[in-house]
């Protein structure tokens, strides 16, 4: 009988730590989203607008630099603080240049263009053009 006994608790604890080592359930994984990378000479900032200025075919925004989300590759550093001019021509969307209005922030991607010297030695000021409004 003690036998029997000592074989019935013996099978008990068995299976029972047996039962305690299930696997655990596999959580999903989330799958990693791709970095996007960005083109050289570009820089994705926030940035806040400060000034419009409008001619006949193109409007030139003054902004500072809030802070920059991503460089491209062979990009100069762009320090936050930073004020940077763009220009941004007519064949760009209505509906992207409804969203630049002065004191507005936005997450944009602006590209560096190489100054080129003009006539009487003196340089373009706008050295950033506007590619997209990310927001």
């Amino acid at each position: 009988m003690i036998r029997s006994l000592l074989l019935l608790l013996t099978a008990v604890a068995f299976f029972s730590c047996s039962n305690s080592k299930k696997t655990p359930e596999k959580k999903a994984q989330e799958t990693p989203k791709a970095q996007i990378q960005i083109a050289p000479g570009h820089v994705q900032a926030s940035i806040n607008i400060k000034n419009i200025e409008v001619t006949d075919n193109q409007r030139i925004v003054t902004a500072d630099v809030v802070e920059v989300l991503k460089y491209g590759s062979a990009t100069d550093p762009l320090p936050a603080g930073t004020t940077i001019r763009f220009e941004i021509n007519d064949d760009f969307s209505k509906e992207m240049r409804s969203k630049i209005k002065i004191n507005t922030k936005l997450d944009a991607t602006v590209f560096h263009q190489n100054q080129e010297m003009m006539m009487g030695g003196s340089q373009n000021s706008i050295s950033w053009k506007l590619i997209s409004i990310n927001n």
